[in-house]
């Protein structure tokens, strides 16, 4: 995105989105995004958004829009633009109230919306879903897919905490 905003330009809005799901009913699932402007994601730009417990389990869009955010063009062009998601199990409950879930991300879009020095507004957008996979051509034979994921558990010894990674 930050190639594509004007050095100079003023960001006037950053419009988040996330298209996404649950497998499972739970109270101790949760599924939320939240924008920052740094690798360590200390610096958010807005509020965390989405579901702190009941996901919905059929596709669902939530969105987010962030007036004037504190993020330069120059700092998009630097690649400093990120947007967490986060699914968690949370503690608790027994193995029939808290059951396992898969977490389903199709779809992530980012629009900035800015305004230049000669005072034209316009607007640039990314959307990342399929993650590469939907330009692979019908007829190719699929001989290797490597994927990478980076996780941690936030509580020692958690008797409900699984780690599993499945691709679809």
């Amino acid at each position: 995105l930050g190639t594509l905003v004007p050095a100079g330009a003023t960001i006037t809005n950053l419009h988040t989105e996330a298209k996404w799901r649950a497998s499972t009913a739970s109270a101790y699932a949760a599924l939320q995004f939240q924008v920052f402007k740094d690798a360590t994601l200390t610096t958010s730009l807005g509020s965390t958004v989405g579901y702190a417990s009941n996901p919905p389990t059929s596709d669902t869009i939530d969105a987010q829009d962030i007036a004037s955010p504190a993020v330069s063009a120059a700092e998009l062009a630097a690649g400093n633009l990120y947007v967490k998601v986060t699914a968690t199990r949370n503690t608790g409950g027994t193995a029939l109230t808290n059951p396992n879930f898969t977490a389903y991300l199709e779809n992530l879009g980012v629009t900035v919306t800015y305004t230049t020095s000669a005072g034209v507004t316009a607007t640039v957008s990314t959307s990342y879903g399929g993650f590469g996979l939907n330009s692979i051509p019908t007829a190719a034979t699929i001989t290797n897919v490597t994927a990478e994921v980076a996780w941690r558990v936030d509580q020692a010894n958690d008797a409900f905490a699984t780690l599993g990674f499945e691709l679809y």
